[in-house]
């Protein structure tokens, strides 16, 4: 499409200059009132990472946030702000599985069609891929080796990363490339991460220390104010929430976080919900700690036997372990992990 249409395109839809512009966008064209901040300490709003994304500070980023946190929703909304605004660029969807990534690509084109863009699309949108007439894509990828590589693009969101294969998410640190729109503005490359937190020691764990800026915000940062009809001392989630709900901003109903909190265990809640990191509660040894476990040879001799235990991996990895054993001064039978 030539300039004047593109011009036309936007013509409506002012483009956002800082983040107080940002957050009215998305308010007016999205209908969605997002928190100006985060109730917890060390957290942030929604918001903080859309201004991330859309500005483009310096730096890969990290959305580590809730289950129902909106946090699919919110690359959904980058992914639109970054079609209308930022002409010719390239966006693609990466999920942990296929069905992730069309949940994120479906978010994007209800939003489309709500906020009356769905005619500014060039041709007819797929079920994996639209257009825009100004030049801008997206198109969604399956979690493999092949459909990663071989993609230069500006922008890669990566939906649920604890649920990718490693070699997958080793190959999609090389398919980002900078260009600029045509009007000469630069579009700095980078890629989106974001998941929950729910295995120990898993792809996320890296990530989230990788260097990397991170943006998590728990079911208490999103949580929709609490009315004046609910009294705080008999709440079911008072030992938690301790009337941070009454200063809510939110979008997360109350109820269904009441009925959340009913079904799990307190372990899953807190790194499901609170942000917090697993605490092995899934592990085979749940009270493993590296720290207090791992430590080097302490000279005790010899093990009175070693054995080799061996898990060939018929539904994962091969994993063979040298056991030590012997008995320690107590007479009490120790087993230890030689490496």
């Amino acid at each position: 499409m030539g300039t004047e249409r593109a011009g036309l395109m936007v013509s409506g839809m002012w483009r956002p200059r800082d983040r107080a512009g940002l957050r009215n966008w998305v308010r007016v064209h999205l209908k969605m009132d997002l928190p100006e901040r985060g109730m917890c300490a060390g957290h942030c709003s929604p918001l903080d990472y859309l201004a991330h994304s859309f500005f483009e500070e310096a730096g890969d980023s990290v959305v580590w946030a809730c289950r129902g946190g909106g946090k699919t929703m919110m690359g959904a909304v980058a992914t639109l702000l970054e079609l209308v605004h930022k002409p010719g660029i390239e966006v693609r969807i990466l999920g942990g599985s296929l069905e992730q990534s069309d949940k994120m690509y479906g978010y994007l084109r209800g939003l489309m069609e709500e906020a009356g863009m769905g005619e500014w699309v060039a041709g007819k949108a797929s079920g994996r891929r639209l257009v825009l007439e100004n030049g801008s894509r997206v198109e969604v990828l399956a979690q493999s080796d092949t459909s990663v590589r071989g993609q230069r693009v500006q922008r890669l969101r990566c939906d649920e990363v604890e649920l990718f294969d490693r070699g997958v998410w080793s190959a999609a640190q090389l398919v980002t490339r900078s260009t600029e729109d045509e009007r000469g503005r630069k579009i700095r490359a980078g890629i989106e991460a974001f998941s929950t937190m729910h295995v120990p020691g898993g792809l996320m764990t890296e990530i989230v220390g990788g260097g990397r800026k991170v943006f998590s915000w728990c079911v208490w940062d999103v949580i929709e104010k609490c009315g004046e009809e609910r009294a705080c001392g008999s709440c079911g989630l008072w030992n938690e929430c301790r009337g941070r709900a009454k200063e809510g901003t939110g979008f997360v109903k109350i109820d269904d976080v009441l009925a959340m909190r009913g079904r799990v265990s307190r372990g899953v809640w807190r790194h499901e919900m609170l942000c917090e990191p697993p605490r092995y509660e899934d592990a085979v040894l749940g009270s493993f700690v590296r720290g207090r476990h791992v430590r080097a040879w302490g000279g005790q001799g010899l093990p009175a036997r070693v054995v080799l235990g061996v898990d060939f991996g018929f539904a994962g990895a091969f994993v063979g372990l040298f056991l030590g054993v012997w008995r320690d001064a107590l007479g009490e039978v120790c087993v230890h992990v030689l490496e």
